[in-house]
């Protein structure tokens, strides 16, 4: 994967089936669009076309505060872009708690 991303052609010269990783990536992205919104209608209860607009700020800043450039570019094998969704994660349920309990001392 990692390969075919940076240079198609070399990948190609090097045995790897380009067009059947290519194919099979985009697959493995709708499953996971698919499994994701889901879970989201789940979560909500209800199925609207911007469900899920209020998680795209987040996962793209996670992805920026992780290291990863957001103009391309070569990659690299990392971690901190998974890393610092977690962290956002966490702050987002820390927050919805913190909200919970406010509200409910209100009463």
């Amino acid at each position: 994967m990692y390969a075919v991303g940076l240079n198609r052609k070399a990948s190609r010269y090097a045995g790897v089936r380009v067009g059947w990783t290519v194919l099979g990536l985009h697959a493995a992205s709708g499953v996971c669009a698919a499994i994701v919104g889901i879970l989201v209608t789940g979560y909500t209860g209800s199925s609207y076309f911007g469900s899920g607009d209020s998680y795209q700020l987040g996962s793209v800043a996670a992805v920026v505060v992780g290291g990863t450039s957001i103009y391309g570019g070569r990659g690299g094998y990392g971690f901190g872009g998974s890393q610092r969704v977690e962290e956002f994660g966490q702050l987002h349920a820390t927050g919805g708690i913190l909200e919970v309990i406010d509200d409910g001392g209100d009463a």
